[in-house]
């Protein structure tokens, strides 16, 4: 059986549980939403990172300490900024108000830079065959994305002058996750 709340209690609502996933260029934000669901004021004292990665900040607006009435709420945004490409990145947040029951309500965020990643494919390993003089044979590279965020090829070379790339207008040629780019290879002996 449930009984109606004395005093002020804290209840809160995490965008996303705080779960950022993989950004490819941040800040990312969400927000934190506190609601008052007692029966007196509820004093947030803080709204703070206090352990983990300081990729996480909370906005500094609103300002603490603050005042929810009973029945309201207050939005809180925490924002993430990826460490590093590939990173995973963890911290705590940690809001304190006057809640006899709940002094403390501890809440975990997470996130990861999110990184791009070639694979590279090309038929018979590579192998072109026999090509006579003045002939040539054509092969696709394909170029595929297997990451989070979108591959930026910046250029495309060859270092024999028997094998042709081709040439491109403008980079960079920008593969999508999960893409695959077909580029033409040609062996002219």
């Amino acid at each position: 059986e449930f009984a109606k709340p004395e005093g002020p209690v804290i209840a809160v609502n995490l965008e996303s549980r705080f779960e950022f996933g993989a950004i490819c260029e941040g800040p990312e934000s969400l927000t934190l939403q506190i609601f008052n669901v007692g029966t007196d004021d509820l004093r947030i004292k803080s709204v703070q990172r206090i352990l983990g990665s300081t990729a996480f900040s909370i906005e500094p607006f609103p300002s603490t300490p603050l005042i929810i009435s009973p029945g309201g709420e207050v939005d809180f945004t925490l924002t993430y900024s990826p460490s590093a490409a590939g990173a995973e990145d963890f911290a705590t947040i940690r809001i304190a108000s006057n809640d006899p029951e709940s002094p403390t309500v501890d809440l975990l965020a997470s996130g990861a830079g999110g990184t791009a990643v070639a694979e590279l494919a090309i038929a018979d390993s590579g192998d072109f065959g026999e090509v006579c003089l003045d002939d040539f044979r054509d092969r696709n590279l394909a170029i595929n994305n297997a990451g989070q965020c979108p591959l930026e090829i910046t250029n495309v070379a060859s270092t024999s002058p028997e094998f042709f790339v081709p040439n491109v207008v403008s980079y960079p040629l920008v593969v999508a996750p999960g893409a695959t780019l077909l580029l033409p290879i040609r062996y002219q002996p």
